[in-house]
């Protein structure tokens, strides 16, 4: 992938986000010579529409509580994942490191001090793959939990799949992680 090429060749943070763009303008119908609709079809609703893809945001307990600059951080900072929500509610999804001091989330560096515990917990059970540096290194199906140890240093992110799903749906990812950098 493109972006696993760019964060690793670069050493930089790139940050995966998605939404939607929704018109609820996709239908059929049928209207008499003045223009109204006599029978009409719509094939994407506002509400489905938006349930399509969504961004995931993590934000972190603050004093005076939720507000549009600690979101706009939050994003900035890759702390988010995108969600296909239209195949399965993705709330609850979490990828986080741990090593002797730190915790850290997606969007974070963690210093590699002897080793890094990666984890990952997901809502629904399914095939949790782990990348380092754009290179599948775990691939796990059938679980919602998954843990590595990271010994080396990189760009390390998630992807879930539900195979249960029907082709060609089941080989797209259901969510996608933004990294987590060991350094």
């Amino acid at each position: 992938m493109y972006w696993d090429d760019a964060v690793t060749r670069k050493k930089e943070k790139l940050v995966a986000f998605a939404g939607n763009d929704s018109h609820a303008n996709v239908g059929i119908s049928l209207n008499d010579s003045s223009g109204k609709q006599l029978v009409g079809l719509q094939l994407d609703p506002y509400e489905r529409s938006f349930r399509l893809v969504r961004l995931h945001v993590l934000i972190r307990p603050i004093p005076s509580g939720l507000s549009e600059d600690g979101l706009l951080k939050a994003i900035s900072a890759g702390n988010c994942f995108i969600g296909y929500d239209i195949f399965g509610d993705t709330s609850g999804f979490r990828f986080s490191a741990q090593n002797a001091n730190q915790t850290k989330i997606m969007g974070d560096e963690i210093t590699l001090d002897g080793e890094v515990r990666l984890m990952v917990s997901v809502p629904v059970a399914g095939r949790i793959v782990l990348l380092k540096d754009g290179t599948i290194i775990k691939d796990d199906t059938g679980s919602n939990k998954m843990e590595f140890v990271a010994k080396e240093r990189g760009s390390y992110r998630v992807e879930v799949y539900q195979s249960q799903l029907p082709a060609p749906v089941r080989d797209q990812p259901w969510i996608i992680s933004n990294p987590i950098y060991v350094r």
